[in-house]
This record gives structure tokens, C-alpha cells and sequence, in this order.
């Protein structure tokens, strides 16, 4: 068993923030070319574009979260979900829950694919750039779920995860009990 622990460190917390804002724009720029390629783009301003990336980046990120918490549902019904804002981060998971490597990887990976598919059906019929805003601010938030899939799968040993507001506890086997009370 090993913690990552993604908020207590705050040089960590910045420069995953500063990550997240280089994908962004990594992200407006790619999907901004690929755009050009594959159909015309209705242009805006650029205030335009910053005003309806936000709004539509909050609709967007409630959305994910009610997948998450609807996937929650599903897999436990008796267990009660807990959300959190950390660090400018929405955290929704459910506590002394473990999950298996398939189960984990559906509920972090789930919300992000069908998002991405969706925008890409709503520019394909509204090609405007503030799609292209609210996309590439959605992949920046989507980045902590990305790393944390990452992780998941580098590590083959670990076979069991359990998300908690401070991170992720990985276990090469399922605990019998809720262990990680206890100072380790």
C-alpha cells in the first residue's frame, strides 16, 4: 500500500496548475489548427471566446461530475459519495471504497470520453471558437484524472485503488478492512 497525496505539497499544486494552463493552451492551438483543416470556423472575439470557455467549462465540469457521481451510484449504492473543493479542484469520490484496476480506470477515464465526444459533435454542427475554448479548458481539468490513470496503470502490482480527498491509496491486494487509519 502507498499514498499519492496530491494536495498537501504546494510547489506540487502549482506546478500542476501550471501544467494544466500549458495544456490549455497546447489544447486551443492543436484542436484550434485542426479545426481549420477540417471545416470552417466561425471566428469571435476573443473576450467572446474567454466569456462562453468558462461558462460553458463550468456546465461542462457539472456534467462530469454527475457521470462520476452516477457511475458512483451504480457501482456502490449503499456507500455515500463526498465532494470537495480542494485547491480550486472538485473532488468527487467515495470514501473506504477499493476499487479494481477496470473499475477505476471506467470511472476516470468514462466522464472525459464522452465529454470530448460530445464537443466534438456539438463543433462539428457549431463551429465556433469558444467551442474550441471550452475543449481545451475542459482537457486542462481533465489532467488530474489523466495522471491519476497514469499511475494506475505504470504500477502493475497494484491491484486496488481508494480515492480520498487528500489523493489515491493504491494496494496490491484488496484490503479486509479499512487499514490505512493507521499511521504508516
Amino acid at each position: 500500500m502507498y499514498r499519492i497525496d496530491l494536495f498537501h505539497n504546494r510547489q506540487v499544486m502549482k506546478r500542476f496548475l501550471l501544467l494544466q494552463v500549458i495544456v490549455v493552451l497546447a489544447f486551443i492551438v492543436l484542436s484550434y489548427k485542426w479545426a481549420m483543416i477540417v471545416t470552417t470556423i466561425q471566428e469571435q472575439r476573443f473576450f467572446t471566446n474567454i466569456i462562453i470557455g468558462i461558462l460553458g467549462f463550468l456546465v461542462i465540469v457539472c456534467f462530469h461530475e454527475g457521470m462520476k457521481t452516477l457511475l458512483f451510484k451504480m457501482i456502490s449504492n449503499e456507500q455515500s459519495r463526498s465532494y470537495q473543493l480542494k485547491n480550486g479542484v472538485l473532488l468527487t469520490f467515495l470514501p473506504e471504497y477499493f476499487f479494481n484496476r477496470i473499475t477505476f480506470l471506467t470511472v476516470m477515464l468514462l466522464p472525459s470520453v464522452l465529454i470530448c465526444l460530445l464537443l466534438f459533435v456539438i463543433f462539428i454542427n457549431l463551429p465556433y471558437t469558444s467551442v474550441i475554448f471550452v475543449f481545451a479548458i475542459y482537457m486542462g481539468y481533465c489532467l488530474i484524472s489523466f495522471y491519476l490513470v497514469f499511475i494506475a496503470l505504470k504500477d502493475k502490482k497494484a491491484q486496488y485503488f481508494e480515492m480520498t480527498e487528500d489523493g489515491l491509496i493504491l494496494y496490491q491486494q484488496k484490503p479486509t478492512h479499512y487499514t490505512h487509519k493507521m499511521n504508516d
